[in-house]
């Protein structure tokens, strides 16, 4: 599968982020396409399968096919929480959805419930703002105003 190439030090701490296993990690850009390049990027380098919902379209596997009834967040969440093995899943605009109390609870199980295994969460949006609660399970991609000299965005992990 090709896929053009995103900044390589943004790939490789997204990278170490999902491989030290945060089950939460919040990437903050304007444009979806860029994270969503990075995050196929390193689906690919890892060798997990990359789902991808939106409340419009549900659960969705990047390489081909929706999972049926899941737009609503808390049944998503259920259903990728339960299912086996190592895998990344871009949650694109899931704040408003944090007043939600299944939300919440099943974002904060996310750690548990994962378990061993290497999975994140990879929660996506412009101005992400994430609950108290989430914020020691999580770690965030910090927008930059500047660019480096070869052109990316730096992306740097915080509690």
């Amino acid at each position: 599968m090709q896929v053009a190439s995103v900044c390589p030090d943004l790939r490789h701490e997204l990278t170490l982020l999902v491989l030290s296993r945060y089950p939460l990690v919040v990437i903050e850009s304007v444009d979806e396409s860029k994270v969503e390049r990075l995050a196929q990027q390193v689906a690919v380098d890892l060798s997990y399968p990359l789902l991808e919902w939106t409340s419009t379209q549900g659960l969705m596997r990047r390489a081909g096919g929706s999972i049926p009834d899941t737009q609503d967040p808390a049944v998503a969440l259920e259903r990728v929480l339960t299912m086996p093995g190592d895998l990344l899943v871009l949650l694109k605009d899931l704040q408003p959805f944090f007043e939600r109390p299944e939300v919440l609870r099943l974002l904060r199980e996310s750690e548990s419930r994962f378990g061993e295994k290497a999975s994140s969460l990879l929660l996506c949006g412009v101005d992400v703002t994430l609950p108290k609660e989430l914020v020691s399970l999580s770690r965030r991609s910090r927008k930059t105003s500047g660019r480096s000299k070869n052109g990316c965005r730096s992306f740097k992990s915080t509690s």
